[in-house]
């Protein structure tokens, strides 16, 4: 019959003899060209025709791969039009070029491209807030710090921030260096306290955020009740307080048996809920009577 591939390889004892017919119409073709770390990539060769082929992929980080049709078993390959090699990058990332070769002694075929491999956001991008807690508008600095990956990878970052109910914010950035750069976001709030939610995303994942931004005000009028008055040892009770206005604040509570317990309001989100802050308290070896 005729074998459209290997023309020209005879028996020879237990090997073959192959006249080097040139390969015809070949081509190379990754399994992605965007992974993330320890993603295996498969390239695969393919080729119309042609005698001991031989197929290797080199990479820019100095790794490379080979393919020979003489030594992969050519018995079983003998018909064989293609042939695969994997490789897994680890925790390498970035902007690979790689060159693919198929042919043999009689002429070669070769392509170039390039694959990258990008990190989760989550491991590159980093988000943080700052203010300066005075009275409203409010001047809120969000802060986006690239940190690994980010300088050589193409794909594009983009942020979503809204500081609830009024102001909201679209930023994308593409190639950015490493480093921070800022997104300046004004608001004005009569409340105390402002939510803000932060998302970022790619082409492969996405990260999330929520900052409470606190408005400076004075303390006035401290309001505290205690749910009993008399409390069983090991017994469990509830200290309520608040204060009429007031933020960035500290509650301590002194027992009569020397320990301290304390809360701040940094600590409660659910502001708009309950004006009330709750502090459960345990007395071990002590009757309390809160006066």
């Amino acid at each position: 019959s005729d074998i459209s591939n290997n023309v020209g390889c005879v028996a020879l004892l237990n090997n073959l003899s192959c006249a080097e017919v040139s390969v015809l119409n070949a081509s190379c073709q990754v399994s992605a060209s965007l992974l993330t770390p320890n993603d295996t990539l498969t390239v695969t060769a393919a080729w119309l025709r042609g005698s001991a082929v031989q197929f290797s992929v080199s990479f820019s980080n100095n790794r490379s791969l080979a393919w020979d049709w003489l030594t992969a078993g050519h018995t079983a390959n003998f018909e064989s039009h293609s042939a695969m090699l994997k490789i897994v990058f680890g925790a390498d990332v970035g902007r690979f070029n790689f060159t693919c070769i198929v042919g043999n002694a009689a002429g070669n075929w070769q392509t170039a491209d390039s694959i990258d491999v990008v990190p989760q956001l989550s491991e590159f991008l980093r988000l943080s807030m700052t203010y300066i807690p005075e009275p409203v508008p409010l001047n809120v600095t969000l802060s986006f710090e690239m940190v690994r990956g980010s300088p050589i990878s193409n794909l594009p970052i983009s942020c979503y921030a809204k500081l609830q109910p009024n102001s909201h914010r679209n930023l994308s950035k593409t190639r950015q260096p490493v480093g921070i750069f800022n997104e300046i976001l004004t608001f004005s709030e009569d409340s105390p306290f402002a939510l803000a939610n932060v998302t970022c995303w790619n082409q492969l994942s996405s990260i999330t955020a929520a900052y409470y931004v606190i408005l400076q005000q004075n303390i006035t009028s401290l309001w505290f009740n205690s749910s009993q008055t008399v409390v069983p040892t090991n017994h469990t009770f509830q200290l309520e307080f608040s204060v009429t206005t007031g933020s960035h604040v500290t509650y301590q509570i002194n027992l009569g048996n020397g320990s301290t317990s304390s809360v701040t309001d940094g600590q409660i989100l659910a502001w708009k809920v309950s004006r009330y802050l709750m502090l459960a308290v345990t007395l071990k070896r002590a009757v309390l009577v809160p006066k």
